[in-house]
Parts: C-alpha cells; sequence; structure tokens
C-alpha cells in the first residue's frame, strides 16, 4: 500500500509539472507596472555569477544597466538601443555551465523603466526561456522564447514562440504570440 501511495504522490506531481500552462499559451495580459520600478532581483536558486562565472558579467555602462544593478540583478549579454529605447538583460544567479537562472530582460524608454519581457523570471533550458529579442524600431520588439514539452531533451526545444511587443507612452507590452515547431 505504501509504494502505491508513493507512486501516486508521484504521479502527481509530474502531472502538476507538465499539466501546467505557460503564460505563452493564455491570452496576453500586460503585467508591466505603470510605476516605472524595475522589480527587484529573486533569492538566488544556483550558483551566484561570481568569479568562476565572471566573463558572462557585464559591469554598468548606461543608466538603465545601473538601474537594473541597483534592484539585485547582474548583467549580461549586450545591450541594444534604438532612439531612446533601451534593452538589457538581468540574472540573479547561473547553473555549473554559468548559464543564467532567474533572469529576465528589461526594457527602457528615455531611461525610464518600461516594462519586462517575461511575466516572471527565467531559467535557462526550461519552457518559456527566453531565446532572443530584437528591438525593430523605437515601438517595436521581439523576442523567441523556447517551448519544451516532457519528451525533448535540454538541449532542443520542439517549438519556438516569438512575441511581439509594442512600445507606446513609455510602456512595453505584449501584442501577439507565435507558436512553431523548430526546425529538427
Amino acid at each position: 500500500m505504501r509504494i502505491f501511495s508513493i507512486f501516486f504522490t508521484f504521479l502527481l506531481t509530474a502531472i502538476g509539472v507538465f499539466g501546467q500552462t505557460s503564460w505563452l499559451d493564455r491570452p496576453l495580459n500586460n503585467w508591466n507596472p505603470t510605476t516605472g520600478v524595475v522589480p527587484t532581483a529573486p533569492r538566488a536558486t544556483g550558483d551566484l555569477p561570481g568569479a568562476r562565472c565572471a566573463n558572462t558579467v557585464r559591469l554598468p555602462e548606461s543608466i538603465a544597466d545601473r538601474a537594473v544593478t541597483r534592484a539585485g540583478w547582474s548583467l549580461f549579454g549586450a545591450a541594444q538601443t534604438y532612439g531612446a529605447v533601451t534593452v538589457v538583460n538581468g540574472m540573479a544567479s547561473v547553473d555549473g555551465m554559468c548559464r543564467p537562472l532567474q533572469f529576465n530582460t528589461f526594457v527602457f524608454v528615455s531611461n525610464r523603466f518600461a516594462g519586462t519581457l517575461s511575466p516572471t523570471p527565467m531559467n535557462s533550458r526550461t519552457d518559456g526561456a527566453l531565446i532572443n529579442a530584437r528591438l525593430n524600431s523605437p515601438t517595436s520588439l521581439t523576442a523567441d522564447f523556447a517551448r519544451y514539452t516532457s519528451a525533448d531533451a535540454l538541449c532542443c526545444p520542439s517549438q519556438t514562440s516569438s512575441v511581439s511587443y509594442t512600445i507606446t507612452s513609455g510602456r512595453v507590452a505584449p501584442a501577439q504570440v507565435d507558436t512553431q515547431a523548430s526546425c529538427q
């Protein structure tokens, strides 16, 4: 009886994990506040991006960079700027291969925080993790997110969701999501 109980608990946990719906699968609602305050970095669940991963951390160079680091995030990747819009990546921790954990991408308009590209921090090699973001114009941004199923290897998500965002009135908002199979 105890074995059955353990198996049943495991089964319910597995169904809960794989049965969750990502924000990318629901109707888009704007999660970005109108307050203009960069969210505080979450408590690190992985390694801090210290000496071992120092080559992945970028030092702050702009007002946007400094706003993100003041909120407790470590910068990574290149910042993008188009006119008055700047896009910056921040992470709270890294995994054993120095990949970002608990990361997000922050958008600024005229050096004021305009929002994030994901409603929650993301982890590399998980469903809904940012692959790349492209600042197309001062009013348009596109981002691709990895989409994993329970059958996908961590190296190879089977789908990609592309989200287009609009930047108006100093705020970034998701406009449309399109999910396609990845080329294998």
